[in-house]
């Protein structure tokens, strides 16, 4: 009995040694990678910075992943958001408005590194920079404006097509689609954006599609951003089908027309991809929500987030599901072969459970 309890305590004596040298390395991983990561930024004039949400250390040459949480005072000043693959802490701020009287005020960054338990921090100082704040309306009060009134507008940037001058912008009470003639966007503005957009109310004239209600916007300058990685916001989405968009009237001058440009809605469907005729093929599929009946509405767009990636790449996936599609309308549009229809962009694709 005396040998097993002797031998019970030196396998615990073992133990705890074993969990102190552990302890001391997670220490020491932990504390290096605090004295690794930086923040320079001493003037923050942005509305977002992108901070690391994780960091690889190195101790004795093995390599540690360690995740990183920030903090910041005055906490009223600051919200802090992560990416999906957690790399990534999006630090939205709140800066002080000149216009308001405010002026610049100093701030304290904190970098929590944990790993396994272990804790080290890291504090940075900074000055929130007075700006001169910008006053943006809704989209909804944007398409109730007066034609040609200059204003500014907030909400989700939506790439509308691969091929044209244009984004939807999506915020909670509706979509509206920005007209960038220079296509000045493209590679400044990506899918889930949160911007500013100064411009103009206006529409277009062309008779194929004069039903669009859009804003004009020419130059890259023309754009605030506000932050990134933001969940396009469909609150507003009205319920439909696609038996009710087939059933519109594509008639401007008919009694029953009605003007669903720039509407949002809410339509519950399958995802079916057409390759074209098998006599002449498409080098990329066109996109449908196909109801029960096997009717189907059409996209006008291949993607909905970024084309450089492949046209296809977010609805290839989702080919035979059953999906909750957020659809903006843009237009009634004449296609070169004669037919009419209205112009759905898909600015959000749900795949069901």
């Amino acid at each position: 009995m005396k040998k097993f309890k002797l031998f019970a305590m030196a396998s615990m004596l073992a133990l705890g040694g074993a969990l102190v040298a552990c302890s001391n390395q997670n220490d020491q991983i932990v504390k290096e990678a605090a004295s690794k990561i930086t923040f320079n930024t001493k003037r923050m004039s942005d509305p977002q910075y992108q901070l690391p949400g994780t960091w690889v250390v190195k101790v004795d040459d093995v390599a540690h992943t360690v995740t990183v949480d920030w903090s910041a005072t005055p906490a009223e000043r600051f919200t802090f958001e992560r990416s999906e693959d957690s790399s990534t802490v999006y630090a939205n701020v709140d800066l002080p408005d000149k216009k308001a009287g405010e002026t610049d005020v100093p701030c304290t960054l904190t970098a929590t590194v944990t790993y396994n338990g272990a804790k080290a921090t890291r504090e940075f100082s900074s000055t929130l920079v007075a700006v001169e704040k910008i006053t943006a309306m809704t989209v909804a009060e944007a398409k109730a404006s007066e034609i040609d009134t200059e204003l500014n507008v907030r909400g989700v940037a939506v790439n509308a097509h691969a091929a044209g001058n244009g984004f939807f912008l999506v915020d909670s009470t509706g979509a509206i689609y920005v007209y960038d003639k220079a296509a000045a966007h493209k590679g400044n503005l990506s899918y889930g954006t949160e911007v500013i957009v100064k411009g103009k109310r206006a529409f277009n004239t062309k008779s194929i599609n004069g039903t669009t209600v859009q804003i004009v916007q020419m130059t890259y300058e023309s754009f605030t951003l506000v932050s990134e990685n933001k969940e396009v916001p469909v609150d507003a989405a009205v319920e439909s089908s696609v038996a009710d968009i087939l059933g519109w009237s594509k008639d401007p001058t008919s009694e029953s027309f009605v003007n669903h440009t720039g509407d949002l809605l809410h339509v519950t469907g399958k995802m079916v991809a057409y390759a074209g005729p098998a006599s002449n093929p498409y080098e990329t599929p066109t996109y449908e929500v196909e109801n029960e009946s096997g009717s189907y509405v059409s996209f006008y767009a291949n993607t909905y987030n970024n084309p450089s990636e492949g046209y296809d790449s977010e609805f290839k996936s989702l080919v035979g599901k059953t999906c909750d599609f957020y659809l903006a309308v843009l237009d009634i549009n004449t296609s070169s072969s004669g037919k009419t229809s209205w112009r759905v962009v898909p600015v959000k694709v749900v795949p069901q459970a």
